[in-house]
C-alpha cells in the first residue's frame, strides 16, 4: 500500500509504472480479496447465491432485473465461469452505456432542473461516451472545459451552464462531485467540523471557476460559456480574519504558476461589447488539465470510491464525498490498488467494474457469518500491539500538525512583506487600466465605424450593379420613361452614397490614426506595469517557498492524521470483538452459575418443604398438649368441686355428730339417741374418708395439670423452634431464588450486549467488505425493474426496432458487426427515450431534491400511497405480459415459478409454491383479480425494493 501522501507527479508516476507491471501479471480482483481479507477482523459471509448475484448484478450494470427467460438460462447454466461470461455480456451490451450515462448524470447534475441544456441531449452525450469506452478523466476534462460552443461537445456544458456558473456553487460542487471533498463550510472560515478542510482550499478551486461567466448570443438566442481574464479570488474568515488573495490550486496542491498576459492582449479577440469573452488563457481549461491529467491524486481516488460506492452499496471512502483524515478509508490499500490500477487502465470505467463484480467481496452473500469463539480470542489478542501502534501513530500526528501549523505561520510572516510590491503593481495594472479605457473607447467607436463603412460600401456596391443593369434596360426600351426615372433616380443615388462612403471611410481613416497615440500610451503603460510584476514577482518567490513548505507540512500531517484515524478505527474494532467475547464469557460463566443456582434452589426448596412438614408435626404436638391440659384442668376442677361439696358434708355431719353426742350426755340413757350417735359417727368416718380421698384426688390432678403444662411449655419451645427454621429455610429459598434471578438477569444483560455487539460486528465486516450491504433501489432502477417484472415494456420493442428499421435497416447490420452493435445501441437508445415518461413519477416520489446527493434511502408517505394504491402498478401488474403468461398456467409450480422468476429473479420455496396455490384455489371464480393480487404483493415486498 502506497503512503497517502505520495501524490507528487513523480510518485504517481512510479504508481503507473508499478501498477502497469503489476497488472499485466495479475488479475485485479484477486488482490482485492487478498487484502480485504489481509484486514479482516472477522468471518466472511459466503457468497450470494446465483439467482442473487444474477439480479445484482444486473441492476448495477444495467439498472434492470433480468427477465424470467434470462433467470433460467443461467440458473441453468452449470458452466464454472457463468458468472465471469454474465459480467462480460452486461459491459458489452448498449444497454450499460444507457444505465451509466444516467448513473453519472444523476452523479453530476442532482437532478438539477434543465436551463439551457436539456436532459435527453446531455444523456444521450454521456451514453455514446460510455458506449465507446471514453476514459473517464477525458469524459471529465471535457465537461469542465466545454464552453457549449462546439455543436458536437454542447452537451458537456450542461455542468457548468445549468448552475449558471455561480463560482461558490461551481466551487463546492467540483470539490464534492470531482475531488470527494464538500467543502461548502470552508466558504467563511476553515471548516468548523472537519479540522482538515481550509478556507484555501475552498478559494483555491474558487479561483479556477470565479471568471467563468454565462454569455448569450442575442443573434443566435443561444447561451454560451464565457471566460474573463482578470478577477481575483480573495478570502477573509470571520473567525481569525486571516485574509489574503489566492492564486487556483487544487486541494492538497501548492498553487500554480500562470503566465501574464498585459491587459489588451489578454483575449483570443478583442474584448468588444456583444462578444463572447475568450481569454488566451483559461482557468477553467487548466482546472480541466490538472484534474484530469491522471497526476492529481485526490481526482483518481474520488472518482475509483464512486466506482466502489455504485458497485458496493459504499464507498471505502463514506459519505463519498468526504474525504479527510478522520474519515478514513475502510481498507486504505484497497482503495490504492483500485486508484492506481484504474489510472494504469486509462481510467477505463468499464474495466474497472468488472474487475469490483468479479471479485468475492462483491459477490458475497448479505447474511453475515456467526461469529467465531477462536476467531475472538485471535483477534482480541491483537489489541495491545495495535493500541500502541495508533498511540504511536496519533503522537506522530500530534507533532506533524505543530510542524503544519510552524510552517502556516511562517507562511502568514512571510506574505506580510509582500504588501508593499503588490500594492505597487496593482497601482500600476490601474494605470495600464485608465491607459486602455481609451483605446478600449477608440475601439469600440472604429468597429462601429468600420461596419458602418462596410455596409455603405455594400450599398454603393449593390448600387452600381442597379445603375448599370437600370442604364442596359435603357437602352433597349429607349422610350419607356419609368425605366428612364428609375435609372436617373438610381445615378442621383449613387452620388450621395458615394458621398456618405467616403465620409464613413474618412472617419474609419481618422480613427485608426487616432488610434495610435492612444495604443503608444498604452505601450508606455505597460512598462512600468511590466516592471512592477517583476518586482512583485521576485519578492513573491520566498512567500511563494514559505507557503509550499506548509503544504508539503500540512499534507504529511493529512497522511499522518488518516493512519492514525484508520489505526483508532482498527482498535476500536477489536474492541468491538472484546467487548462480545465478554459478553459472550458472561453468558458461558452466568449459565453454569444458573444451574448450580438452580440446584441450590431446589435443595432450599426440599429443606423448606421438610421444615414445613416438621412444622406442622410440632403444630399438632402443641395443639394435643394443649387438649390435654384443658382436660386436665377441667378434671382438677370437677374434683376441686366434689371435694367442697363433701368438705360442707362432713361438716355438717360433723357439727350434727357433735350436737347429738351433747344430748346423749345429757339423756344417757336415751337409746335412740346413742343409736343415732353412733350412725352420725359412722357417717361421719364414711365421708371423712370420701373426703380425704377426694383430697388425695385433686393432689393427684394438680400434679397431672403441673405435667402437662410442662409439656405444653415445652411443645411450644419446639413449635417456636420448627417456625424459627422455617422461616430461615424460607429466606434461603428466597435468597436462592434472588440468585437464581440475578444469573438469569446477569445473562440476559449480556445477550443483550451480545445481540447488540453481533450487530456492530455486522456492521464493521460489512464496512470492511466481509458482508455484502443491502442497496435501495434508485427511482430509475425501481422503474425499470416494475417494467421488466410485469412485461409492461414488451410491447415496446418492436416500435422501437420499427424506429431505427427508418435509418438502420436491418439488411445492413447483418454483414457488420459494427453497424450491427450501432443499431442495436440506436433501439436501447430508442426505447429508452419512449420510456422517459414512465419513469419520471418514480424520480419525482423517490429522487432526493435538486441539487443534492442523491445515495440516501428514505421512505414518506406519498411514497407508500403511490405503490399500495396508485394505479401505475396496480395497472402495469394487470395489463402486462406477465399477467397474461400467468393466466394461461394452470400447474401451480409452474405458475409460481414464472411468478417468482419474473418478480424476484429466484424459484420459489416449497411453501411459497404451496400458499399461492392455496390462495389461487380459494377464488377460482376470481382468478384475474387473485394474479393481479399475487403480482402486486411479489412488487411491493421488501425483498423487491432493495438490491441484494
Amino acid at each position: 500500500m502506497l503512503p497517502p501522501r505520495m501524490n507528487s507527479p513523480l510518485s504517481c508516476l512510479i504508481v503507473l509504472l508499478f501498477c502497469g507491471i503489476a497488472q499485466a501479471t495479475e488479475a485485479l480482483a484477486p488482490r482485492i480479496d487478498a487484502l480485504i481479507q489481509a484486514e479482516l477482523t472477522g468471518s466472511t459471509a459466503p457468497l450470494a447465491s446465483d439467482a442473487e448475484f444474477l439480479r445484482r448484478v444486473t441492476l448495477d450494470l444495467h439498472g434492470v432485473i433480468p427477465t424470467s427467460e434470462q433467470a433460467r438460462a443461467f440458473l441453468a447454466d452449470q458452466g464454472p465461469d457463468k458468472r465471469a461470461a454474465l459480467i462480460q455480456r452486461l459491459l458489452d451490451s448498449p444497454r450499460f452505456a444507457i444505465h451509466m450515462a444516467n448513473v453519472f448524470d444523476v452523479m453530476l447534475m442532482e437532478r438539477r432542473p434543465d436551463k439551457y441544456v436539456n436532459t435527453p441531449e446531455w444523456q444521450k452525450y454521456l451514453q455514446n461516451a460510455f458506449l465507446n469506452n471514453v476514459p473517464f478523466n477525458e469524459l471529465a476534462r471535457e465537461i469542465i472545459a466545454s464552453d457549449g460552443t462546439d455543436p458536437n461537445k454542447r452537451p458537456a456544458a450542461k455542468f457548468f451552464l445549468d448552475r449558471d456558473a455561480e463560482p461558490n456553487i461551481m466551487a463546492r460542487d467540483i470539490g464534492r462531485l470531482f475531488f470527494g471533498m464538500d467543502l461548502q463550510c470552508a466558504q467563511c472560515h476553515d471548516h468548523p467540523i472537519v479540522d482538515h478542510y481550509l478556507q484555501t482550499d475552498y478559494y483555491g478551486l474558487f479561483a479556477f471557476v470565479n471568471r467563468t461567466v454565462v454569455f448569450t448570443d442575442e443573434a443566435a438566442k443561444v447561451t454560451y460559456l464565457g471566460e474573463k481574464a482578470d478577477g481575483e479570488a480573495t478570502y477573509k474568515s470571520v473567525f481569525t480574519q486571516d485574509e489574503g488573495s489566492i492564486r487556483p490550486q487544487l486541494p492538497g496542491d501548492d498553487q500554480i504558476d500562470e503566465p501574464r498576459l498585459r491587459q489588451g492582449e489578454d483575449y483570443v479577440s478583442y474584448l468588444l461589447p456583444g462578444v463572447r469573452p475568450a481569454p488566451k488563457y483559461s482557468r477553467r481549461a487548466k482546472l480541466a488539465e490538472l484534474a484530469a491529467s491522471g497526476a492529481n491524486r485526490q481526482f483518481n481516488i474520488n472518482i475509483a470510491n464512486r466506482l466502489w460506492a455504485h458497485m458496493m452499496g459504499r464507498g471505502l471512502v463514506h459519505p463519498v464525498d468526504l474525504h479527510h483524515p478522520l474519515n478514513p478509508p475502510s481498507n486504505p490499500a484497497v482503495l490504492d490498488l483500485i486508484t492506481n490500477e484504474f489510472v494504469a487502465n486509462k481510467f477505463d470505467v468499464r474495466w474497472l467494474l468488472r474487475e469490483i463484480a468479479l471479485s468475492q467481496a462483491y459477490q458475497r452473500s448479505i447474511d453475515p457469518p456467526t461469529e467465531d469463539p477462536t476467531q475472538l480470542a485471535s483477534v482480541v489478542a491483537q489489541l495491545p500491539s495495535l493500541k500502541a501502534n495508533w498511540e504511536s501513530l496519533k503522537a506522530r500526528a500530534s507533532e506533524s500538525q505543530k510542524a503544519a501549523d510552524t510552517a502556516q505561520e511562517a507562511f502568514r510572516t512571510a506574505r506580510t512583506s509582500l504588501a508593499a510590491s503588490e500594492t505597487a503593481w496593482r497601482t500600476a495594472e490601474t494605470a495600464v487600466t485608465a491607459a486602455k479605457k481609451p483605446v478600449d473607447d477608440a475601439l469600440i467607436a472604429l468597429t462601429k465605424s468600420q461596419a458602418n463603412a462596410t455596409a455603405k460600401q455594400a450599398a454603393v456596391n449593390a448600387l452600381n450593379e442597379a445603375v448599370a443593369k437600370s442604364a442596359e434596360a435603357a437602352k433597349l426600351l429607349p422610350n419607356d420613361k419609368e425605366i428612364a426615372a428609375a435609372s436617373a433616380t438610381f445615378v442621383a443615388k449613387q452620388g450621395q452614397l458615394a458621398g456618405e462612403l467616403e465620409a464613413a471611410q474618412k472617419a474609419v481613416t481618422d480613427q485608426t490614426a487616432a488610434l495610435e497615440p492612444l495604443k503608444a500610451k498604452l505601450q508606455e503603460a505597460y512598462v512600468p506595469a511590466d516592471a512592477a510584476y517583476a518586482a512583485y514577482l521576485e519578492a513573491r518567490k520566498p512567500v511563494d517557498a514559505a507557503k509550499a513548505a506548509f503544504i508539503v507540512a500540512w499534507n504529511q500531517h493529512k497522511a499522518d492524521a488518516t493512519a492514525a484515524a484508520y489505526a483508532q478505527k482498527r482498535l476500536e474494532a477489536l474492541q468491538s470483538h472484546e467487548s462480545l467475547q465478554q459478553s459472550l464469557t458472561t453468558i458461558a460463566a452466568s449459565s453454569s452459575v444458573i444451574d448450580s443456582k438452580k440446584a441450590e434452589l431446589v435443595a432450599a426448596i426440599s429443606a423448606a418443604e421438610v421444615q414445613q412438614q416438621e412444622v406442622t408435626n410440632r403444630t399438632n404436638a402443641v395443639n394435643v398438649a394443649q387438649k390435654n391440659l384443658a382436660d386436665a384442668t377441667k378434671a382438677l376442677e370437677d374434683i376441686k368441686a366434689q371435694a367442697a361439696e363433701k368438705q360442707a358434708v362432713v361438716q355438717a355431719v360433723a357439727e350434727a355428730l357433735t350436737k347429738t353426742e351433747t344430748a346423749v350426755q345429757k339423756l344417757p340413757g336415751d337409746g335412740d339417741l346413742a343409736l343415732l350417735a353412733q350412725k352420725l359417727k359412722d357417717r361421719h368416718v364414711s365421708i371423712s374418708n370420701e373426703l380425704d380421698q377426694l383430697t388425695n384426688s385433686v393432689s393427684g390432678q394438680s400434679s397431672t395439670r403441673q405435667e402437662l403444662e410442662a409439656t405444653m411449655a415445652q411443645a411450644t419451645r419446639n413449635f417456636d423452634s420448627a417456625v424459627q427454621e422455617m422461616t430461615a429455610r424460607q429466606q434461603g429459598v428466597a435468597e436462592k431464588t434472588a440468585g437464581v434471578e440475578q444469573a438469569i438477569a446477569a445473562v440476559k444483560d449480556a445477550q443483550v450486549s451480545v445481540t447488540s455487539g453481533r450487530e456492530k460486528l455486522v456492521d464493521l465486516w460489512t464496512v470492511a467488505g466481509a458482508v455484502r450491504p443491502l442497496k435501495q433501489l434508485s427511482p430509475e432502477q425501481l422503474a425499470w425493474a416494475l417494467l421488466y417484472a410485469t412485461g409492461v415494456l414488451e410491447p415496446h420493442w418492436p416500435a422501437a426496432d420499427a424506429e431505427i428499421e427508418k435509418t438502420i435497416p436491418k439488411a445492413s447490420a447483418a454483414a457488420d458487426p459494427a453497424i450491427a452493435k450501432q443499431r442495436q445501441a440506436r433501439v436501447e437508445q430508442q426505447l429508452n427515450e419512449s420510456m422517459r415518461g414512465n419513469v419520471t413519477p418514480f424520480v419525482n416520489l423517490y429522487g432526493a431534491s435538486a441539487g443534492q446527493p442523491q445515495d440516501d434511502f428514505f421512505a414518506t408517505p406519498d411514497q407508500a400511497l403511490f405503490i399500495a394504491n396508485g394505479g401505475t402498478v396496480i395497472a402495469w401488474a394487470t395489463s402486462g405480459t406477465l399477467a397474461q403468461k400467468l393466466a394461461a398456467l394452470t400447474d401451480p409450480k409452474a405458475f409460481t415459478d414464472e411468478l417468482y422468476l419474473s418478480v424476484l429473479t429466484r424459484n420459489p420455496t416449497e411453501v411459497e409454491v404451496n400458499e399461492t396455490a392455496t390462495y389461487l384455489a380459494s377464488r377460482p371464480t376470481e382468478r384475474p383479480q387473485a394474479i393481479r393480487e399475487l403480482i402486486w404483493s411479489l412488487l411491493t415486498s421488501a425483498e423487491f425494493r432493495f438490491n441484494h
